[in-house]
């Protein structure tokens, strides 16, 4: 059942110890198809005089209601990419930072396809030193760091498609 905007609980806290295991191992299956994980790069542009890099896990399907489950258990909101006439529409849930690593922790006891992306999303999580909404990173040592990471996690995703390394 998909429930509408202002009925949909959007824990602050994942408790994924509370999640029924099966529905974990479920979810957990779906991520691994038609789920992924990635390490987000903005360039420094105009103001911004360094990148930033962010955790991202999202979901992309035509099934509303798969993509509720995860909404329902991890927060966040689904939504419409695409509509288009005699298309089915196209819906996105996605999370970012530290709110990805908590759905990666969560999942990864469960994935066999995306368990080396899960376990790179989280040593970034672990790595990284944080850095407040809006600050700008200032050592070149961090944005090497990320920036490693970063990297690491196109080429895991390349080769998981056939793909040669990106230069």
């Amino acid at each position: 059942e998909v429930l509408p905007p202002s009925q949909r609980r959007v824990p602050r806290r994942l408790e994924h110890d509370k999640i029924d295991p099966a529905e974990l191992a479920w979810m957990a299956g779906f991520f691994d198809g038609e789920g992924s994980v990635c390490i987000l790069r903005t360039k420094a542009t105009g103001t911004r005089r360094t990148p930033s890099y962010d955790l991202r896990v999202s979901i992309g399907n035509t099934s509303e209601n798969a993509l509720e489950i995860f909404s329902r258990n991890f927060g966040a909101k689904t939504h419409t990419v695409r509509k288009q006439i005699a298309v089915k529409p196209q819906y996105r849930w996605h999370v970012c930072g530290e709110r990805a690593a908590m759905v990666l922790r969560a999942l990864l006891p469960f994935l066999k396809v995306k368990h080396e992306q899960a376990q790179l999303g989280l040593e970034y999580i672990a790595a990284r030193t944080p850095v407040p909404r809006g600050a700008v990173l200032t050592t070149p040592e961090e944005i090497a760091l990320r920036d490693e990471f970063y990297q690491k996690m196109l080429d895991l995703n390349d080769s998981h498609w056939g793909r040669k390394r990106r230069q």
